[in-house]
């Protein structure tokens, strides 16, 4: 009965956030992104591309209306793994990066059912076709922690496919730490923390509540 409560109340809060309350809140996730973006880039490039993240953060408005996420992705991949990269090629990168994203997504999913919040109910996901929208959300901040983690491990290994090896090594991804403030954590406990303080953003209205995880620049 209590669990149906939270459930009931937590839905409510999401039905009744605004427009404006979810584009400042899609800003702040956006600008998370790309700040991590910004340190992956530093802690494994050649090409350091510090002025081009700079503007292209400063440049992030609310909900982020131009777009910057996808103008960034591009540049960012290049910088990462070369210019002929394509994320939606058959190898054994991609393949590390979205068996990782999906422990998180699966990690999300279970945190916000965890706290009575209805994960298909997006912020700037929306489609009707998943059921996981404000996990897709939710993951963006997290992504370049993840893809930091990839390059290290595919560093120091000679696999040529994803095996059950390099698959153990990503799912220790939870325990990966990063910074939630001023405090290191590990990103399980930071995705509790950034689902915790999303609630506080909707019951407060006030974007200043949601807690984001930033990644370590070098290593801790």
């Amino acid at each position: 009965m209590i669990h149906y409560l939270i459930k009931t109340r937590s839905l409510q809060l999401q039905i009744s956030m605004g427009k404006q309350l979810k584009g400042r809140i899609w800003r702040k996730i956006i600008k998370a992104k790309v700040k991590n973006q910004e340190i992956c880039i530093k802690n494994n490039s050649v090409n350091k591309l510090t002025n081009y993240f700079e503007k292209m953060y400063k440049n992030i408005k609310y909900d982020d209306q131009e777009n910057v996420e996808a103008i960034v992705a591009r540049k960012y991949f290049e910088g990462l793994f070369g210019k002929n990269f394509n994320r939606r090629e058959d190898n054994l990168i991609n393949a590390c990066l979205n068996y990782g994203y999906a422990i998180i997504r699966s990690a999300i999913r279970k945190q916000l059912i965890i706290e009575g919040i209805e994960p298909s109910i997006g912020i700037c996901h929306q489609s009707q076709k998943n059921a996981f929208n404000l996990a897709d959300d939710l993951i963006e901040p997290f992504r370049p922690i993840l893809d930091n983690l990839v390059i290290d491990i595919l560093n120091y290994s000679d696999d040529e496919y994803l095996t059950n090896d390099l698959k153990y090594k990503l799912i220790k991804i939870l325990l990966e730490k990063c910074l939630v403030g001023n405090h290191v954590k590990y990103v399980g406990d930071a995705i509790k923390i950034e689902i915790q303080t999303l609630k506080k953003c909707m019951q407060n209205k006030n974007v200043k509540e949601l807690n984001l995880p930033q990644l370590i620049e070098g290593e801790l």
